[in-house]
């Protein structure tokens, strides 16, 4: 969330304007990917979590929706 922060708070400085919407940590694995490579392992991180969801990202009336189609809690 410190990283967020300040990369908002430097992004304000620098003129860009932000959304009003509250920040949500996510990977984005993939969009519109289409390939033919091999999966790669991600870096293990040490952050904390209360649970994971896998979102499917699809345009619904040109509008970028996320929806969520599996939850894990962390255990």
């Amino acid at each position: 969330m410190t990283l967020q922060r300040n990369l908002t708070e430097q992004m304000v400085a620098a003129g860009f304007a932000l959304e009003r919407r509250r920040y949500s940590p996510h990977i984005t694995l993939g969009r519109e990917v289409v390939t033919e490579a091999t999966p790669w392992k991600i870096a293990p991180f040490s952050e904390m979590i209360s649970h994971m969801d896998l979102m499917q990202s699809e345009r619904v009336q040109g509008k970028l929706t996320y929806t969520p189609i599996f939850t894990k809690a962390a255990t």
